[in-house]
């Protein structure tokens, strides 16, 4: 599961997000490697939810006021993906961890990108 390996043929049970779930590893350094992976995104996934509903709560409104664009929101949303670089199981399962943590990080610099560049071309116009 955290390599993305499609030979894995070990079994590896563990508890996440309050439901077990069984994951196929490919070797026992796999499966360390997921459960790390795994305890810390079942630590941390409260943390990221916050963390969007406070930028939904305060920036939409805070913008909505200023008249300001709504790409503003991506800067702290790209931040708190590459804080907490975490995706759904089926990516997980899809891609593995490694690939996927790889794939949301590169989407929250994608993000805080795209909205300096539009910042930076409503300053200038």
């Amino acid at each position: 599961m955290y390599c993305g390996k499609k030979n894995a043929v070990l079994t590896m049970k563990i508890k996440f997000q309050d439901r077990e779930h069984e994951f196929y590893v490919c070797s026992r350094d796999c499966e360390v490697k997921s459960r790390q992976y795994l305890k810390k995104a079942d630590k941390n996934a409260s943390r990221f939810v916050g963390g969007v509903i406070l930028v939904v709560i305060i920036l939409v409104p805070l913008e909505a006021l200023l008249g300001g664009p709504l790409t503003m929101i991506f800067v702290p949303l790209g931040l708190l993906m590459l804080i907490y670089p975490f995706t759904s199981r089926e990516t997980l399962l899809f891609l593995g961890a490694k690939r996927a943590t790889i794939l949301a990080r590169t989407i929250g610099i994608t993000l805080i990108v795209i909205s300096i560049i539009e910042i930076i071309i409503r300053l200038l116009c």
